[in-house]
Parts: structure tokens; C-alpha cells; sequence
């Protein structure tokens, strides 16, 4: 569980370092899909809100998946950015978490001396 940690922060801080690079090593097809997966969902939930429930709710919801899958769609490079920052970012505290816990496991399995 150490190592495990210590890896997934090592990935998480080198890959914090190189957002730009790494985009640009993913490619943008993914991105791209991504985004036209997002327009489509918004659009259901778009039609679900105004015809099927009639929900502001769900009528606020698709229209926001709406835009944000097209801004996705059309910029691409800084959609991978940011997913590769958040990715990061989440190994960076998942390796953190690890740590504590992989020590507080070993603080808890020592034997309790008696005197």
C-alpha cells in the first residue's frame, strides 16, 4: 500500500508538471467524442425537461450539458487540460490518502506493550 502511494503521487506530480504535454500525447479524438456525448445527453435532458416532465430543473441541466459539451467540442486542447489537471490533481491527494492510511494501519497493528 506504501508503494502504491508513492507512485500514484509520483504520476500525479509529474503529470502536474507536463498538463501540456501530456494533452497533447492524449490526443484530441477522445476530448472530441467526449463533448459530443455531453451536446447528446444535454439534448435528451433538454427535451426531457421542456416536453417529458416539464422540469426548470432538468431544462437548466441539459441546456448547461448543451453549451459545455459544445465549448468542449470546440476547444478541445483546453478541455484535455483541464481533465488532465483534475487527473493529477485527484492522483496527488489519492497518493496522500493512501499514505495516511498505510501508516495509520501500521500504527494500529503494533502490539500494545504491557508492563
Amino acid at each position: 500500500m506504501l508503494l502504491s502511494a508513492v507512485v500514484s503521487m509520483a504520476a500525479g506530480a509529474l503529470l502536474l508538471g507536463q498538463t501540456v504535454l501530456t494533452g497533447f500525447l492524449a490526443g484530441r479524438f477522445p476530448i472530441v467524442l467526449i463533448g459530443g456525448a455531453v451536446v447528446v445527453v444535454g439534448a435528451v435532458r433538454l427535451w426531457h425537461g421542456r416536453y417529458g416532465a416539464r422540469s426548470w430543473r432538468s431544462t437548466l441541466i441539459g441546456t448547461t450539458y448543451v453549451v459545455l459539451g459544445l465549448i468542449v467540442i470546440g476547444k478541445p486542447l483546453v478541455a484535455q487540460e483541464l481533465i488532465m489537471l483534475l487527473l493529477s490533481a485527484w492522483a496527488v491527494v489519492a497518493g496522500l490518502l493512501a499514505l495516511f492510511t498505510s501508516f495509520s494501519l501500521r500504527r494500529s497493528q503494533k502490539p500494545a506493550r504491557t508492563g
